[in-house]
């Protein structure tokens, strides 16, 4: 049962519930990200950075799975199958899989209405990006020119937005869990990235809906 508090767990039937989800860490196999597009052509690799590569069926969309590095998914998408990516996102090794879900569940969608939705322009205004985080009660932190931060209640997890920042990475960063190689949870968007699916992947991080692991 969801609880108001940072991160609450129960034991049933061996399986320990965790909520909220971005807090749930990742169980070690990427089954729930890939679930909304296993009917899209594996491509199985024995050398290279990703042992998984997933593509939509006219290779434009790109989910590239590398089982044993820090960076363990790598999503892009691209005008046709042989030009390089128009944006990325890079997720870690510590975050749930069921948050990479909802972007793939989005990217599904937008190459199966055929209207090339998931290479639109992002919108100039980043409460596009955002508006679930801000409907779910994240507050703007931070005081950075140039930049963008919101933070969850309890703090337990954010986004962080460069603007016009030349000094720092560009793009958007939604993180949660402690500071650490082992503990926090980073997805991150490079700036081309289309805001419905900054926007799909953030409001995977507002669901109540406790994840077993």
């Amino acid at each position: 049962m969801p609880s108001s508090a940072p991160q609450a767990a129960a034991t049933v039937d061996g399986d320990v519930y965790v909520t909220p989800r971005y807090l749930a860490g990742s169980p070690g196999y990427g089954d729930a990200g890939f679930a909304p597009v296993k009917h899209w052509p594996h491509h199985h690799l024995d050398e290279g950075p990703h042992q998984l590569v997933v593509t939509s069926p006219d290779h434009r969309i790109r989910i590239g799975w590398a089982g044993d590095d820090y960076d363990l998914w790598t999503i892009s998408a691209a005008p046709d199958a042989v030009s390089g990516p128009q944006w990325t996102a890079i997720v870690n090794q510590n975050t749930p899989p069921e948050l990479v879900a909802a972007l793939t569940t989005a990217l599904a969608r937008d190459w199966a209405d055929g209207q090339d939705r998931f290479l639109a322009a992002p919108s100039a205004y980043w409460a596009d990006s955002l508006a679930p985080l801000v409907a779910a009660g994240w507050q703007r932190t931070g005081a950075e020119v140039g930049t963008v931060e919101l933070t969850a209640p309890g703090g337990n997890a954010g986004v962080y937005i460069n603007r016009s920042r030349r000094d720092l990475p560009d793009g958007t960063e939604l993180w949660a869990g402690p500071p650490g190689w082992g503990t926090r949870a980073e997805i991150t968007f490079s700036p081309r990235t289309p805001s419905h699916l900054i926007a799909a992947t953030a409001e995977a991080f507002t669901d109540t809906t406790p994840v077993a692991r």
